[in-house]
């Protein structure tokens, strides 16, 4: 190997293979995240890498491009990255939170988790006590029937998420 075998070494060898890899952990990570699993586990490691791979997609796009450069020159590929890009600014203003407590899906799905139980069978359309009773039968442990999500999650060493699938009727967790 010499000095100037370096560049074409670096992208084939090890640019290529990072940005895969920090691709997969991050798309894992992010999923955890959405679905509310593991965040004490993922979310710094998640934001972190995701920096890292910002730097490393921007060093790939810098190498590749005279590539990047030609595929745009075509309508196919210049319409999708025009598409893609609409279509991540319209996710973020439809999800966005100016004040950080409204606005968002995660503000929504946390104020059904931090709600009474018969609040919850209300916004899922079942009868409170026909919920208590699903989840007592799946062995969630109930401190009262005004409790919420969170409090039941914590009680049982359960995800808050499950005990709000349990009252959407998609799954049957236990805790």
């Amino acid at each position: 190997m010499t000095l100037r075998d370096l560049p074409r070494l670096v992208r084939r060898d090890l640019l290529t293979p990072v940005t895969a890899i920090l691709f997969l952990v991050i798309a894992i990570s992010g999923i955890m995240l959405f679905w509310h699993q593991g965040e004490h586990l993922v979310k710094d490691a998640h934001e972190w890498l995701g920096m890292g791979f910002i730097g490393v997609a921007c060093w790939h796009l810098w190498t590749h491009r005279k590539s990047v450069a030609a595929a745009l020159k075509r309508p196919l590929p210049r319409w999708g990255f025009a598409g893609a890009t609409a279509l991540a600014v319209v996710v973020v203003m439809a999800t966005a939170s100016t004040d950080g407590k409204q606005g968002s899906p995660k503000a929504l799905i946390g104020s059904l988790m931090a709600a009474p139980l018969p609040v919850v069978a209300q916004v899922v359309g079942a009868d409170p006590q026909v919920l208590v009773n699903a989840l007592e039968a799946r062995g969630w442990r109930l401190p009262s029937s005004q409790a919420t999500a969170l409090e039941i999650a914590s009680l049982s060493g359960g995800s808050p998420m499950a005990v709000l699938a349990v009252a959407q009727g998609l799954v049957q967790p236990t805790p």
